[in-house]
């Protein structure tokens, strides 16, 4: 009877595992991709331009460019008088690539304008400048390229002028870079 017994257990070992093995032969299907985009270009189109102004005496003075295009009165003086033939502009960055991809865009923006654009002189005016989107971190924003594979980044700002300033003009250079995520 001892063997019978041990027969009887060996058979439902076996049986119990017969349907683990089976299992390790199920397939699972898998599907590889990719995205093919075009190359990013980028480019500056229009200069940031604060205009030409005047500035009396024992006043101070700011000029802002608001940087959303939608805005048609985009400048706006405070103490200074604007000369009429002076034309204030926004600054146009554009670019290309895919079709409704987002690009992340950063900035590096200057605090200082500089007389005659020698970042080693002294006589400068303070500069706040700004893009035409929310920022979504620090100098970081994202934009989406439209339909037609453009995109443009809009740039504006405010100088503060303060009474006293040194005639002349103030320049400096600021940089903003775009990069698929």
């Amino acid at each position: 009877m001892i063997r019978l017994t041990t027969f009887a257990a060996l058979a439902a070992a076996f049986a119990m595992a017969s349907p683990a093995t089976a299992q390790t032969l199920d397939n699972s299907a898998g599907t590889g991709k990719t995205v093919i985009l075009s190359p990013l270009n980028f480019i500056n189109d229009t200069d940031l331009n604060f205009g030409s102004v005047v500035l009396p005496t024992g006043v101070n003075g700011s000029v802002q460019i608001d940087p959303d295009p939608s805005v048609v009165g985009f400048m706006t003086a405070t103490g200074v008088l604007p000369i009429p033939t002076s034309v204030p502009t926004r600054g146009i960055m554009v670019g290309a690539g895919s079709a409704l991809t987002d690009v992340t865009v950063t900035t590096a923006f200057p605090s200082l304008l500089y007389l005659n654009g020698d970042t080693t002189s002294t006589v400068t005016l303070p500069v706040s400048l700004t893009v035409d989107a929310a920022p979504v971190a620090p100098d970081t924003y994202t934009y989406t390229i439209d339909s037609g594979q453009a995109f443009q980044v809009f740039v504006g700002g405010t100088v503060g002028i303060p009474a006293g300033s040194a005639d002349g003009s103030y320049s400096n250079t600021y940089t903003i870079t775009a990069t698929y995520p």
